[in-house]
């Protein structure tokens, strides 16, 4: 009775790290799918950052300039871009969810980590 118990045994560790592995492939393959930008999104971004005026003050490719700080390589978190573009500290005007929506500045964010790669 022992040698099946061990063998049970050893197939339920052997399953569980089975099932591990695989739950870690496929949250692995979905994080690389988040990470990747749609062209779509880059391509909104790109002419919401040029339509909305943001080129005057940091630039054609978010470099910077005298009238503003650059927003690349390193963007800041998206979370503090947004909240940034909505309540900005400086001579920067705020622009609010009627000026841009969220998902008009997550396009710009996007525009913008492209920039950086």
């Amino acid at each position: 009775m022992n040698i099946s118990g061990n063998g049970k045994r050893k197939t339920s560790i052997g399953l569980t790290i089975m099932g591990t592995l695989i739950l870690a492939v496929s949250i692995a393959s979905v994080q690389g799918q988040e990470s990747a930008p749609s062209d779509e999104s880059v391509e909104n971004g790109k002419k919401v950052y040029l339509s909305a005026g943001c080129r005057r003050c940091h630039g054609l490719s978010g470099q910077g300039s005298t009238e503003g700080p650059p927003l690349v390589p390193d963007p800041i978190p998206l979370r503090d871009f947004i909240q940034y573009v909505r309540s900005p500290k400086g001579e920067m005007p705020a622009f609010s969810s009627a000026d841009l929506e969220e998902s008009d500045l997550e396009d710009i964010y996007t525009f913008l980590k492209t920039l950086t790669n």
